[in-house]
């Protein structure tokens, strides 16, 4: 939710999209943000559509934990505020689509509330799990902590990589090195992820793009930590992290597959959070992504959730039709009638990811 992440997020992904910057006032003092956009397409290519989205999310990026910006001792009564405002006085949008936020919170209950009494349709979104560690004062501590078997194998595959490869472990933060490791971790997140089909960041200009300006403006707030690993000479692994409030957030990562032996993951993870403990970080915090290697080291989970309502009206009507009535007839149809699947002898292989750690 920094004014870094909105402003660039805007500069390079706001093509046929607009402004809708909320904020609440009280006594001619600023109490609160709210960063939203309409995002405008059309259904079935010819009826207009407006999306209401938190500025940042959209495209091929994906912020976890987002909501408004609150001045603390006026919360309360400008979630209401701000509440009001989206529904009374935003009239374009025909779709509220408010992504990663906590379900716990007041903004959310305030939200679900005003659906309710309008009477509007309200999805609560599929719970996107996160996994985390809180960091205790030592590295010792931390290792104390795991399972026998699992500490032995952190310490014994760092200690390979250190004694028979050369290892080195170093972590870049100054704006003057960003331009040379992002490009690394780039050619290193497309190297792991060649011939796979799932599909991969950094696929796209305007993701490049973004990532490029916003770690630069990041590092020049001390915000940015990258976590690298070589081994006999050679960069083999790289994680792209933000540090932000005594926490490390970990947000993509670049692995050399010709040193997947060396299990660098592994070995990376582990090094980045002995580094975040000496930091006097609290917590190391993996954001979103179901991946075993995540919940391995961060044995505590929280969820964020997103909020989808439709306001009543042709528009929403048929964007339903075709994002949820038209697919579930063409389900039920197939299975009823298995004859008209154009295919029924394919296989569907699932190509896998590969193993980070």
């Amino acid at each position: 939710m920094s004014w870094e992440w909105n402003y660039h997020w805007w500069q390079h992904y706001s093509a046929k999209h607009s402004l809708r910057i909320v904020t609440a006032w009280k006594s001619d003092r600023l109490q609160g943000i709210l960063p939203i956009y309409l995002e405008h397409s059309k259904i079935f290519k010819f009826y207009p559509l407006a999306v209401a989205r938190f500025i940042g999310t959209g495209g091929d990026t994906s912020p976890d934990y987002l909501g408004p910006l609150l001045e603390p001792t006026t919360a309360g009564e400008t979630i209401i505020a701000l509440g009001g405002f989206i529904f009374d006085n935003i009239p374009e949008w025909q779709i509220l689509h408010l992504s990663d936020l906590d379900v716990s919170s007041a903004f959310y209950a305030e939200l679900a509330n005003r659906c309710a009494l309008l009477r509007y349709p309200q999805v609560t979104g599929l719970a996107t799990r996160i996994a985390y560690v809180t960091l205790p004062a030592t590295w010792s501590d931390y290792l104390a902590g795991l399972h026998r078997d699992r500490r032995n194998t952190v310490r014994r595959t760092r200690k390979k990589v250190e004694s028979q490869h050369q290892g080195r472990f170093y972590v870049l933060t100054a704006e003057e090195d960003v331009d040379s490791i992002l490009s690394n971790l780039i050619r290193l997140h497309h190297k792991r992820w060649k011939g796979h089909a799932e599909g991969h960041a950094f696929s796209t200009p305007e993701y490049n793009g973004f990532h490029h300006d916003v770690i630069h403006a990041c590092a020049r707030r001390g915000w940015i930590r990258f976590y690298c690993l070589e081994a006999d000479g050679v960069l083999i692994a790289v994680f792209y992290c933000y540090r932000f409030r005594n926490q490390i957030f970990y947000f993509q990562a670049g692995f050399d597959p010709e040193y997947e032996r060396l299990r660098p993951g592994l070995v990376l993870i582990g090094c980045a959070l002995e580094h975040a403990i000496e930091e006097g970080n609290t917590a190391f915090d993996f954001l979103r992504g179901d991946h075993a290697y995540k919940t391995q080291w961060g044995k505590s989970l929280r969820e964020t959730h997103a909020l989808t309502t439709y306001r009543p009206g042709v528009a929403a009507f048929l964007f339903r039709m075709h994002k949820e009535t038209i697919p579930g007839l063409k389900r039920l149809i197939k299975k009823a009638l298995p004859f008209l699947d154009r295919n029924p002898h394919r296989t569907t292989v699932n190509a896998g990811k590969p193993k980070d750690v």
